[in-house]
């Protein structure tokens, strides 16, 4: 099927908070949520499944940072999608239990402030779902390795958080999280890549790095945490220093820090700067390195929403005696028969279209 002008890519986040713990007393649950994209009413489609969310071990409030996208979101057009959230501890033992499902209309999460909605599920517990915009495709990523020392052996992992800026404040999204070592006082995790366009729209986008210790039966405590920029660790790359952990705006220890090698990579990066930890470089080369980190791109319908843009209808009516008169049946302004007319019929028409793109709903 070909792509119309009116479909577009969008990303949907999911977070849920004090789901109902389904695994033995001894543990908690291990939460994955299925997203399926439900069939159209009055039409011979079938439901199919967009995709599923990671695993997240031993937690009631998970915050999946894998995004389901949705290829042909078309404005205009109701789309549900059903998120369903299980135990993969069950589900390794063939069990399917069920934490919890709920019902979204994308549509409607879009119209929503910071297009967020939320709903409560009947065992306890709430589902969170965001919408976001798919970036420009790009050629160039982030590559980093991330190691740390800590002042005792622990199984430990970290996650990466970007900040979101809205009217009313700021809101932390991850966007990365490592796996876990297990028993070490120097960890080393796996590396990753990641799109540019993750880590904001510019290199000066704040961003947190939190190192958690894990464990099996208790809730995850963070150790410690650096906020940086891109910039900043790339700059750390290059400088070969380490970053102390802090917590609640104190230094943890001054044996417990972060280690990081990064550098950009992509088609062009021959000609552009990457910063590693194997080749330093100064402060301007790698200014000039990362501006602009996404090329500039016409912004669609969504592009203006996910941006805060809100839509008002004013509707005006021709009351013009040509109309003729809406007493009798029959007349454009017909108030008579117990079926719309033609001007309720049109208000109704783009007022149900444009009426959930507006949080208020007024």
């Amino acid at each position: 099927m070909n792509k119309t002008k009116n479909e577009q890519r969008i990303r949907l986040i999911l977070h849920a908070s004090s789901l109902k713990n389904v695994s033995s007393a001894l543990s908690k649950s291990s939460p994955f949520a299925v997203v399926t994209q439900l069939a159209g009413f009055g039409t011979n489609e079938q439901p199919k499944i967009l995709g599923r969310t990671e695993v997240i071990s031993n937690t009631l409030s998970p915050q999946w940072t894998n995004a389901i996208v949705i290829n042909d979101f078309e404005l205009g057009q109701e789309l549900f999608v059903q998120v369903d959230i299980y135990d993969n501890q069950l589900a390794k033992r063939g069990i399917v239990r069920s934490m919890g499902s709920a019902k979204f209309e994308i549509g409607c999460i879009l119209g929503q402030k910071h297009n967020r909605s939320a709903k409560r599920l009947k065992n306890g517990g709430v589902i969170y779902a965001i919408i976001d915009r798919v970036s420009p495709p790009s050629t160039k990523k982030f590559k980093c390795n991330i190691s740390a020392a800590m002042k005792s052996k622990v199984s430990a992992y970290y996650e990466i958080h970007r900040r979101d800026m809205y009217e009313t404040g700021a809101l932390w999204t991850p966007i990365y999280r490592s796996e876990i070592v297990k028993r070490e006082n120097k960890p080393q995790w796996n590396g990753f890549s990641l799109p540019l366009s993750e880590f904001g729209k510019t290199d000066d986008n704040p961003l947190r790095i939190l190192v958690w210790a894990h464990s099996r039966t208790l809730r995850h405590k963070v150790l410690g945490e650096r906020e940086s920029t891109l910039k900043g660790l790339l700059a750390a790359s290059a400088s070969k220093i380490t970053l102390n952990l802090t917590k609640n705006s104190e230094e943890v220890d001054e044996n417990s820090w972060i280690f990081v090698s990064a550098t950009i990579e992509g088609d062009d990066s021959e000609n552009e700067a990457a910063v590693s930890s194997s080749s330093p470089r100064n402060q301007n080369a790698l200014d000039s390195s990362l501006r602009p980190m996404i090329p500039p791109s016409t912004p669609t319908f969504v592009d203006y929403i996910t941006g805060g843009c809100e839509l008002d209808l004013c509707v005006a009516i021709d009351f013009t005696a040509s109309n003729g008169d809406p007493r009798v049946p029959g007349s454009p302004h017909d108030i008579t028969s117990s079926s719309l007319n033609e001007y309720e019929k049109a208000i109704l028409a783009i007022g149900g279209i444009v009426s959930k793109y507006d949080a208020n709903q007024r």
